[in-house]
């Protein structure tokens, strides 16, 4: 499962430059606004600590009112931070160093919530987290926007003139584009329509082909389909390299990788490949496509 830690740029704002716009306001609040539907379609979770959670309530602009913008800050501070919240366990003691520089925090005048913020991300990366959870950061799309940020986590000093680090990449997130680069790494097995979604939108050969559609093939699975997928496609390769096919004949890319042919024993039946050694039948019923089933190269005696 993801395991998302919110740029503080995102959550906290001056009354200002909310009533002015300065200072990407509106951008920033739109970008947390998309985070929030996708946090909760996909049902992931929020990194949060204590200090971090109070940070955020003592710079929120209770003065500020009759602003419309507020309402979605408002909303993922009181409802999304506590359903959504996973508590890291922080150590103030611990320091950060983040390169680039510039890209993340841009706006936030308090460095205790800056360095509440850097903590909740070592606690991330560092100790029993990283098995449950794969970590990104939710920001928005700043001109300095990056795909990931180096994380030097920083050890005791061990002589006057040495200084040693731990180094990390964590991915970054802004829009619903670079959040299907992460999603797509999830198991979502059997959400077959999800997956064919994630795999569209990150597969650049899939969407860019010159003969994609503009929208996928309506289709549905036979119970024979799953119940064979149970032996021939029950791996994380085959899974994997059968929603790609899917994708690319749901989409209209009949490239040679997908190797699509009649079934001759079997009129209006057709197969295509999934892997050297698996292969899939369909048939169309009016304008929809069934997957019939899924299974070895000779699938049916056919060659």
């Amino acid at each position: 499962m993801i395991l998302t830690v919110i740029d503080p740029a995102l959550l906290t704002y001056d009354c200002k430059d909310l009533d002015t716009g300065k200072s990407c306001c509106l951008e920033r609040l739109e970008a947390l606004t998309n985070h929030r539907v996708v946090i909760k379609k996909y049902n992931l979770r929020i990194a949060m600590s204590e200090a971090y959670a109070n940070f955020i309530l003592s710079q929120f602009p209770w003065k500020q009112s009759g602003n419309y913008a507020l309402h979605d800050l408002r909303e993922i501070i009181f409802i999304d931070l506590q359903k959504k919240a996973h508590y890291i366990v922080t150590d103030e003691d611990e320091e950060l160093e983040i390169s680039p520089k510039g890209v993340l925090c841009q706006y936030v005048d308090c460095q205790d919530l800056v360095r509440a913020w850097g903590q909740i991300l070592i606690g991330c990366v560092r100790g029993g987290n990283t098995t449950q959870y794969t970590s990104n950061i939710a920001t928005w799309r700043c001109p300095s926007i990056v795909s990931r940020i180096e994380l030097i986590i920083m050890e005791p000093v061990t002589s006057k003139t040495e200084k040693d680090g731990h180094k990390c990449f964590v991915p970054l997130v802004w829009d619903y584009d670079s959040w299907a680069n992460q999603l797509i790494t999830q198991d979502w097995w059997p959400d077959l329509n999800l997956l064919i979604e994630l795999t569209y939108i990150t597969n650049t050969a899939i969407r860019n082909h010159v003969h994609a559609r503009a929208s996928p093939i309506n289709f549905d699975c036979s119970k024979g389909f799953w119940q064979s997928a149970n032996n021939y496609c029950c791996d994380d390769y085959t899974r994997r390299s059968f929603v790609e096919a899917l994708t690319k004949l749901l989409y209209g890319v009949y490239d040679k990788g997908l190797s699509l042919e009649p079934v001759k024993s079997r009129p209006g039946v057709y197969r295509f490949r999934v892997t050297g050694s698996v292969r899939v039948h369909y048939h169309m019923e009016g304008e929809k496509l069934m997957i019939d089933e899924i299974g070895p190269h000779k699938l049916e005696g056919i060659g």
